[in-house]
């Protein structure tokens, strides 16, 4: 932007004529701020002519889920009980986005109070489809975003992630997605959905640029009292710094996840081009119970109570307002209880390892709209959420392609506050691999 080889006003219009030209067919996006957009690059522009240092997004168009908060913009969790709901006020995380000098351009899709069967569709929105194979899903909760950067849309977006959201659609989409350590961005102000489990979190194209992106979005704001001091670290530092893989665990399925055969082979592959590559590779893993029955409980615990128009909600939905409702306090107790003790073993793993390696997903990619089901969520969640229960972060890279042409990620986990390594290995990984785009290919070059 500096030098003048991009222009923050080519750039938004690039982004703009993305949407308008794959939207219609994907569904990604749920408001365009075209108009707003277009101020904001002119603005920008003339902030470059002068010659005054840049902010580290300058220019850069973004798109942020539904579910966070945008003044002036719906929020509606997808629900169409919520479909009025508009905040007053920026999220933490998108207030910084400006600050840094990103461009928020749209609003993205996620399915219904981010509850879904591995598929981003609501009725108050639709169905978004995976830019890869319209007819498959992007993933959830945050399909919307990844669909949008993996089509060009945005070479980055703001997701969440309480159980995958950031890293199973990121996997699916064949893009970048990190889980940042609990608490390093803050969350607030928002709807306040799993607030013991759920992150902010950027998804991108490249490691790097989620580094980059970590280094706006991360530290305390008094608006979130779970957040967490300022760590210190520069973390696109880390990345060029590169990481010494001499500790290093790996798992096809953490002695707990049902594995298809495609996954497995891509996996071996990944793991072939690791040994390849010099990293000192031992199989290994905490080897824990299986932690969704614990998630579960914690999902619907902290849900919140149904809504006051709760005839708008979804029948599936309305179910899972009346499992809430069930959930005693002690039960809630109890499984916060077993929480500890799970990531207490967890990160004491961590001290005879830096990172541990597994598949994003076990399974391939669903249809976009397939018939009402639990089971694909329950299957996709198996590498998901040790990351959500212990507060450490995970990073999601692509890895290949399935049997189907579908992409499938590979995911790098670490103990808490060891973001800075787990990118750094992720991005070591990204270079053994070779770049794919979808049938909607980006073309958006920043």
């Amino acid at each position: 932007m500096a030098s003048g080889r991009r222009s923050p006003v080519d750039l938004v219009e690039e982004s703009l004529q993305r949407i308008a030209d794959l939207d219609r067919a994907l569904n990604a996006c749920t408001v365009v701020f075209a108009d707003e957009a277009r101020a904001a690059a002119l603005a920008a522009e003339r902030t470059v002519a002068k010659s005054v240092e840049l902010g580290r997004l300058h220019g850069v168009p973004v798109v942020v889920k539904d579910e966070i908060w945008i003044a002036g913009a719906p929020s509606t969790l997808g629900s169409r009980a919520l479909a009025d709901f508009v905040p007053a006020e920026d999220a933490v995380a998108v207030e910084r986005l400006r600050r840094a000098g990103a461009i928020v351009i749209a609003k993205t899709a996620n399915p219904e109070y981010l509850w879904s069967d591995d598929c981003t569709r609501s009725e108050l929105y639709g169905v978004t489809r995976n830019p890869w194979n319209p007819d498959r899903s992007p993933g959830a909760s945050s399909g919307g975003s990844a669909a949008a950067v993996a089509a060009g849309m945005a070479p980055l977006a703001i997701g969440s992630d309480a159980g995958g959201s950031i890293r199973k659609p990121a996997s699916r989409c064949g893009i970048a997605g990190l889980k940042p350590t609990y608490g390093l961005i803050p969350y607030a102000p928002a709807h306040g959905l799993w607030s013991s489990l759920g992150v902010v979190g950027p998804m991108a194209r490249t490691v790097r640029d989620l580094a980059l992106a970590l280094s706006v979005l991360a530290g305390p704001d008094p608006r979130d009292a779970l957040c967490l001091p300022h760590l210190g670290l520069d973390y696109p530092a880390a990345v060029e710094a590169g990481f010494d893989p001499r500790r290093v665990a790996w798992s096809l399925d953490l002695g707990i996840a049902r594995v298809n055969q495609s996954v497995r082979e891509v996996f071996g592959r990944a793991i072939g081009l690791l040994e390849g590559d010099g990293w000192n590779l031992e199989e290994a893993a905490p080897y824990l119970p299986d932690p969704l029955p614990i998630a579960v409980k914690l999902w619907l615990g902290e849900l919140g109570p149904a809504p006051a128009r709760i005839d708008l909600v979804e029948p599936s939905m309305r179910e899972r307002f009346r499992e809430a409702a069930t959930i005693s306090a002690h039960e809630l107790y109890q499984a916060q209880r077993e929480r500890r003790q799970y990531a207490r073993h967890w990160e004491e793993f961590f001290c005879d390892y830096d990172v541990l390696v597994t598949p994003t997903v076990p399974v391939g990619t669903p249809s976009a709209d397939p018939a009402p089901s639990t089971q694909s969520s329950i299957e996709s969640s198996s590498f998901a959420d040790p990351a959500n229960l212990t507060g450490g972060p995970a990073v999601t890279v692509p890895m290949g392609l399935d049997d189907e042409g579908m992409p499938l990620g590979l995911q790098f986990m670490g103990p808490r506050f060891s973001d800075d390594r787990c990118l750094a290995a992720a991005a070591r990984f990204e270079t053994l691999v070779e770049p794919r785009t979808p049938v909607c290919g980006p073309k958006l070059t920043v």
